[in-house]
């Protein structure tokens, strides 16, 4: 394949709060012997990616290419590696390197997982944060059949995989989201759903675990809801957070004491953990046969074309969490 010397990216030239991103012309970047050589074909857009343009990193360069969710073809590696040219791949890449939405990257070979021919790019790209994200919930929450889990943001992309992967572990699934979703959220396997808005929710969830509380939770949307949360557990229940949240009351600690455990992708690359690296494409493997067998359901994809002003409404939207489905960029 002829693999041009430039190619289009849409960066940022400094941390800003208006989400504020531009259409820029950089060379494609050179492959390192450890490294494949990626032509990319969908971006997914994450609530991360818009709080990382607003804060930036200390080790980052600028313009600095944004996006962390990728998929394309391989079109250049070592001889002999795998996957092979041509092949279609995806990851979730490190945020202390230059990010994924551009029209080549170069990426680490070991983190690649391969995409398999009947499905889609639109399609893969809504997995690698949102699916990885509900896998790591769920295992580090250590549920087990029978047990219930509360799921606080249903209709979100890791809460939609989140419910689907419980259900099939034969976890009992209470989940919360806006009234004209209960249909949707309950196909996907949640037992009981519940208006994130209804004051009464805590009455509800106690009257169905008969006044002790549920096994655990995965928390989506963090702030103040997490105290919330910490109130419909039982005693030592846990909680997996995974976006910053409010102070939580002491007493309530004191008499809850709950497990709040921190779920962060990133931290596979911020540690230099290679073995969690490796871990996280096995299991994005796993995820890519379920979808390809159809056992897994993904989230609606919306699509968002590979220009600045799209991109950075569509990542306003996503910080706002006004978004059902996922956000893909098309690259041409």
């Amino acid at each position: 394949m002829n693999i041009p010397n430039s190619m289009q990216a849409i960066a940022i030239s400094k941390p800003n709060e208006e989400l504020a991103v531009e259409l820029i012309k950089v060379g494609v970047p050179k492959r390192q012997p450890d490294q494949h050589l990626i032509k990319v074909e969908a971006v997914g857009l994450n609530p991360v990616d818009a709080k990382l343009i607003k804060m930036g990193l200390d080790s980052w360069q600028y313009p600095h290419i944004i996006g962390l969710d990728a998929v394309g073809i391989v079109v250049d590696c070592e001889k002999g590696a795998k996957p092979g040219l041509g092949k279609r791949v995806m990851l979730h890449a490190s945020m202390l390197e230059q990010g994924m939405l551009s029209e080549y990257i170069a990426v680490p070979s070991h983190a690649l997982i391969d995409v398999p021919d009947t499905i889609s790019a639109s399609t893969a790209a809504t997995i690698p944060c949102a699916g990885l994200t509900a896998y790591s919930s769920i295992e580090r929450l250590q549920l087990h059949e029978g047990q219930t889990l509360l799921v606080e943001g249903g209709t979100t992309a890791v809460g939609q995989f989140a419910i689907q992967m419980a259900n099939f572990l034969g976890i009992r699934v209470i989940a919360t989201a806006s009234p004209d979703k209960f249909k949707f959220v309950r196909s996907l396997g949640a037992e009981h759903v519940f208006d994130y808005n209804d004051a009464k929710i805590l009455e509800h969830v106690m009257a169905i675990t008969m006044e002790r509380g549920v096994d655990a939770a995965i928390d989506t949307i963090g702030g103040k809801v997490t105290e919330r949360i910490v109130y419909m557990l039982k005693f030592t229940g846990s909680v997996a957070s995974l976006v910053e949240y409010a102070p939580i009351d002491p007493k309530l600690l004191f008499r809850k004491s709950p497990q709040i455990i921190s779920i962060s992708l990133g931290g596979v690359w911020l540690a230099n953990d290679m073995c969690a690296q490796l871990k996280m494409a096995f299991v994005g493997n796993k995820m890519m046969n379920c979808i390809a067998s159809k056992d897994i359901k993904i989230p609606k994809v919306i699509d968002i074309p590979f220009e600045a002003q799209a991109v950075s409404e569509a990542l306003q939207r996503q910080l706002d969490g006004h978004v059902f489905g996922k956000q893909i960029v098309k690259l041409k």
